[in-house]
């Protein structure tokens, strides 16, 4: 009996660590991620709000550098007087895709790394139409490697380039994303 059990073990031991390995070797990952969305710049009249993100990453796991695809949607509340036409219960709703360049640190078990990329940004306030633009962003974070899955706590800086506002003069929206995420 005690052979059956532990050949059992043995067993059940090398699925999982086998199933561990092909998952952390995978080039392919995919993740989900929320938080805080803060506006700067030209976004004059708009609160704190927060943002979800399902992203989708590409890489070996021993190269430093990194491909990941974004999908975002950042909801942002209105306050005073701000935009002719909207009411302050009316959002800033920003939906994005990004493509970022990942370059890890070195670390065991915590590793830094530094992010960059380009998007498109669908911003849309109240009933007003949507309005797109290109943008670029970088930041900074953190990746906390776990069996089979990692998380990471990420600070960005999301340029907008909108162009020119009614008086002719130069609008560049900012988001800074704060996000806490999981990767699988």
């Amino acid at each position: 009996m005690k052979r059956v059990i532990s050949w059992f073990a043995a067993v059940a031991m090398t699925v999982v660590m086998s199933a561990s390995v092909a998952e952390a070797q995978s080039p392919i990952r995919f993740g989900i991620a929320g938080g805080l969305s803060m506006p700067s710049g030209d976004y004059d009249g708009v609160e704190n709000g927060f943002h979800g993100q399902f992203m989708l990453g590409f890489g070996m796991i021993a190269l430093p550098v990194k491909l990941r695809a974004d999908v975002t949607y950042h909801s942002m509340g209105l306050e005073g007087p701000g935009v002719p036409g909207v009411d302050n219960d009316d959002n800033l709703r920003v939906i994005s895709g990004a493509l970022n360049g990942i370059v890890s640190m070195a670390g065991i078990g915590i590793k830094p790394y530094l992010t960059a990329g380009v998007g498109f940004y669908n911003q849309k306030i109240g009933d007003l139409d949507a309005e797109n633009d290109f943008g670029l962003n970088g930041g900074v974070g953190l990746e906390f490697g776990l069996t089979g899955m990692s998380t990471f706590l990420e600070v960005r800086y999301v340029r907008i380039f909108v162009g020119e506002d009614e008086a002719g003069e130069s609008f560049n929206a900012s988001i800074i994303p704060i996000t806490f995420g999981i990767l699988f």
